[in-house]
């Protein structure tokens, strides 16, 4: 499975939601048992792959900026628990642009019981 690929499928299942009052960006995307990024990951016991949900927080930073987005370095990156087939990931995101450039994104990803999923930093460019 190739990560443009999966890239593709995460830009089809994101739903994303307007600024909130904090100036944050919100978003969600459910993974469904069909989702192809659990192709091998793990087989009886699938979890989504770390990669999809630093993928889809670069996605999500990109549609915040109006233009895709290349990750350039993950400054902080901590999970605290998997997501299985029938979860949704809700994706908050505050991206800032830096002087020198490029671009800043600061995401949460919590469950929908609002339990953290993980926590990143991410360095991004045009």
């Amino acid at each position: 499975m190739s990560l443009s690929h999966i890239q593709s499928e995460l830009q089809q299942r994101l739903r994303p939601a307007p600024r909130q009052d904090d100036g944050s960006f919100r978003s969600s995307i459910t993974f469904d048992r069909d989702f192809c990024g659990f192709d091998g990951h793990f087989p009886g016991n699938p979890i989504v792959p770390a990669v999809c949900l630093i993928s889809a927080a670069v996605l999500q930073a990109g549609e915040i900026a109006g233009c895709p987005l290349q990750l350039q370095e993950i400054t902080t990156m901590k999970f605290k628990q998997h997501l299985v087939p029938g979860d949704t990931a809700h994706f908050v995101c505050q991206l800032t642009e830096p002087p020198g450039g490029g671009y800043s994104a600061a995401v949460t990803i919590t469950t929908n019981d609002h339990q953290i999923v993980a926590r990143l930093r991410l360095r991004l460019t045009k």
